[in-house]
């Protein structure tokens, strides 16, 4: 993590606001994203991030971490979860529905899409971490990303998304 903190601290001293980097960084994503996975499995892991996510807030051994290790574990269960949960829903029913249809049809609308979802695991992420490491983020970003109303709005936004955007076509 300190090579990470050293990194964004030289580009902060380049003049670039850490906010201004942190949402490029999230919309440049979006774009490589959907790129390369596609449609289909942008839809099956944003469904596995809602899931590790559920999974996570009911996990009682995550209390019993100590707080010294707490941000990192956390931040690595989340991914083992996501990992596992995505595995899991592949092979199933979940990856047969999607490999069928996809239900999503323009690229656009999965790159939108699939922006909103990075935007949610920052979010879930930036939760993880100590309050003291996120300073450098302007009040504007930290309510964005740490306020339970804007995580709950980020949280909502792909599962509004999928509704509307889903194609209406579907013979199911």
């Amino acid at each position: 993590m300190s090579f990470l903190s050293s990194a964004l601290a030289r580009i902060i001293a380049l003049g670039f606001s850490a906010d201004l980097i942190l949402f490029f960084v999230i919309f440049l994503s979006g774009f490589v994203y959907t790129a390369f996975l596609g449609r289909r499995r942008v839809l099956l892991y944003l469904t596995s991030v809602y899931v590790a996510l559920a999974v996570l807030a009911y996990a009682p051994f995550l209390g019993r971490i100590p707080e010294v290790i707490s941000s990192t574990s956390k931040i690595i269960y989340f991914i083992v979860a996501f990992l596992i949960l995505f595995f899991i829903l592949s092979r199933g029913v979940l990856g047969q529905v999607f490999k069928r249809g996809g239900y999503i049809s323009g690229w656009w609308q999965v790159l939108f899409l699939s922006f909103f979802q990075l935007a949610l695991i920052v979010s879930i992420v930036f939760s993880f971490l100590p309050g003291a490491s996120l300073n450098i983020f302007s009040l504007f970003t930290r309510i964005i990303f740490l306020d339970p109303w804007g995580r709950f709005i980020l949280l909502i936004i792909p599962i509004i998304l999928m509704a509307a955007l889903a194609r209406k076509d579907d013979k199911d």
